[in-house]
């Protein structure tokens, strides 16, 4: 007579977890419930929306001071880009390999900004010629002119007053505000695409905030994958803000820049889940 096979033990520890259902996913942590995940990145820590947003305005700060001078900013950019072009991969001595790339990094930061200083410092000097030049025609003006000017110097104001409203009228104030926040944008558009595709998915925000974005495919985010969610943005914009709010209710909390690109941004901070 055979004995019937005990039960199989069930787990009862503290530790154990129920099983993940989508109406209860706890957005702590990547779950295969948007997108095909890769099963590498199952259980890696999200970050959470505040940490997020402070990213982002940490790197609007960075953008706007940069953009006030962009001969910096060109020196940043062209000098990260030598670097990853330039390969010393057959200096075998790390440490010796790393003074390398600070060396040839400093010398191309140095000269792009000092060839962008210099022609600021002829734009100014042209500048300053043109209004040498209409200071002189002023000075030429005929002793007839100065004489009416004298002679009715109530009408001569308000015609100079008149012309000086015409020339900050509010469409030229709108104009030069479009122009600034476009030029702004721009900016932000470029360093937003290169930052994530060169510094594997971190921009100088998310790096201070131990933050990253990853392609839910575990593949390398790309150029065109980080032009591609800085994109999205804009979508974010036209529905009123409601794209990045839903971080707080959709799997993996993706916003809708998440969406488009199929991207997630993890803690780099906490452990895995396991």
């Amino acid at each position: 007579m055979t004995l019937p096979e005990p039960p199989e033990k069930q787990d009862i520890s503290l530790n154990h977890e129920p099983p993940i259902t989508p109406n209860k996913d706890p957005k702590t942590h990547i779950t295969p419930y948007a997108f095909k995940v890769a099963p590498e990145l199952l259980g890696l820590p999200l970050a959470s929306p505040l940490r997020r947003l402070s990213a982002v305005l940490i790197d609007a700060l960075i953008v706007t001071i940069l953009t006030s001078a962009p001969q910096l900013l060109l020196a940043i950019l062209a000098t990260s880009a030598s670097i990853r072009v330039i390969d010393l991969s057959k200096v075998s001595v790390k440490w010796l390999r790393k003074i390398y790339y600070w060396l040839i990094g400093s010398i191309i930061f140095i000269t792009v900004l000092a060839v962008t200083s210099d022609r600021q410092l002829i734009s100014y000097h042209f500048d300053d010629e043109e209004a040498n030049v209409a200071l002189e025609q002023s000075a030429a003006s005929t002793p007839a002119e100065t004489e009416a000017h004298l002679s009715n110097p109530v009408d001569s104001d308000r015609q100079n007053a008149s012309d000086t409203a015409s020339n900050f009228s509010i469409l030229s104030f709108l104009k030069s505000l479009a122009d600034d926040i476009g030029l702004t944008a721009g900016w932000m558009g470029l360093y937003f695409t290169l930052a994530l595709a060169w510094w594997q998915g971190q921009t100088l925000g998310k790096r201070l905030l131990g933050i990253q974005v990853i392609k839910l495919n575990g593949q390398k985010i790309s150029l065109w994958a980080a032009f591609e969610r800085f994109g999205g943005y804009a979508a974010g914009f036209a529905t009123g803000l409601l794209g990045f709010i839903q971080v707080y209710w959709d799997a993996n909390r993706q916003a809708i820049h998440d969406k488009v690109s199929a991207t997630a941004v993890i803690d780099t901070r906490k452990p895995r889940i396991e």
